[in-house]
């Protein structure tokens, strides 16, 4: 599947000049369909036949690999059958995170993971906001995150044809605006998952029990659940990957096997605090960072607090309203190049 405008064009030259002579010589047998408006990778990944292929090779950034994961766990038969087709991604968008967590740093080594043919789980988040409606669901691969990295992409987005460059401007502003962003948030602890359980379908354990007790509010939730001791947040990042782009390593000790997400958050913080801040989501250190918290969660809900507000899920805004998620472990695939 090729997004023909991701990079300006360096997804269809990647099909074209690379991976398509690479697939060609190789004698493998393979389809290509060049996308030609928004959603049309969902709809592929959705009506594909999986018998018929084990592999599906994203060209395109995380938006692309996004909608092909929408159309995937979609299906009525994801439970059984998404992680029989594996997940590849060539590089070509402006974030790239996924692909930089899983090694593929560029289209050519992206390429030689596809020959190599090294397969893993892949964990997939549930995102609902209304939990009793199946319609509702979202499936998440990389992160959510409010405050100042959902600000930083979403307030970009005019400026993609600047790659990478465009998250270090949105960061500079961050930084030197300093707002804080208010919400309720709960989780339970990866710990209250126990070895070996968790794995396979799509059942929401954990929940359909905060819903059904809450009626919207998170103020007192029941058992595992707890609610985080802070409203006020300027980061706010759940991820299931080290990596939110090839610039950085938000959640260092994470992996998208891992069976839990990545939970790391900031208060209120003055200037030179928030350049420390992202001096470690940049190099890697947020786990060590004092002035971070971090922890790895199975399960989270969010209520938002404040009047300006937004929630991003893998890069895509999404309405701002209660949300609940629940990780799902190994209920796909993808192909490593790590």
């Amino acid at each position: 599947v090729v997004n023909p405008v991701s990079g300006a064009g360096r997804g269809l030259r990647a099909a074209r000049e690379l991976l398509g002579p690479c697939l060609e010589a190789s004698g493998a047998k393979h389809d290509v369909t060049v996308t030609r408006e928004p959603g049309e990778a969902q709809t592929i990944a959705a009506s594909i036949d999986i018998d018929a292929y084990d592999t599906l090779v994203v060209v395109g950034g995380d938006g692309t690999m996004h909608e092909a994961l929408q159309g995937l766990c979609g299906r009525p038969d994801a439970d059984r059958r998404a992680a029989d087709l594996a997940f590849a991604v060539v590089p070509t968008g402006s974030g790239n995170g996924f692909a930089a967590s899983i090694g593929a740093l560029d289209a050519e080594t992206a390429a030689w993971g596809i020959f190599r043919n090294a397969r893993r789980p892949l964990d997939v988040c549930s995102v609902v906001q209304d939990p009793w409606n199946g319609a509702d669901r979202k499936f998440m691969f990389l992160t959510l995150t409010f405050g100042f990295i959902s600000d930083l992409d979403l307030d970009t987005e005019s400026l993609r044809f600047l790659g990478q460059a465009r998250f270090t401007l949105g960061a500079v502003y961050q930084m030197l605006a300093g707002r804080t962003t208010d919400a309720r948030v709960a989780y339970v602890s990866s710990g209250e998952v126990s070895e070996g359980e968790g794995g396979g379908g799509l059942g929401l354990r954990f929940v359909g029990g905060i819903a059904s007790s809450q009626g919207g509010s998170l103020k007192d939730p029941p058992p595992p659940w707890r609610v985080l001791d802070q409203e006020k947040f300027q980061l706010f990042v759940l991820s299931n990957v080290p990596c939110m782009s090839m610039g950085d390593r938000v959640a260092p000790t994470q992996d998208p096997s891992s069976g839990s997400l990545s939970m790391v958050t900031t208060g209120r913080n003055g200037r030179l605090k928030n350049i420390a801040m992202f001096d470690a989501v940049e190099d890697g250190t947020t786990a060590d960072c004092d002035i971070i918290s971090y922890q790895d969660v199975a399960a989270f809900a969010v209520e938002p607090l404040s009047d300006r507000f937004q929630f991003s899920l893998d890069g895509e805004r999404i309405p701002t309203r209660t949300l609940y998620g629940e990780i799902h472990r190994g209920l796909g695939r993808f192909l490593t190049c790590l």
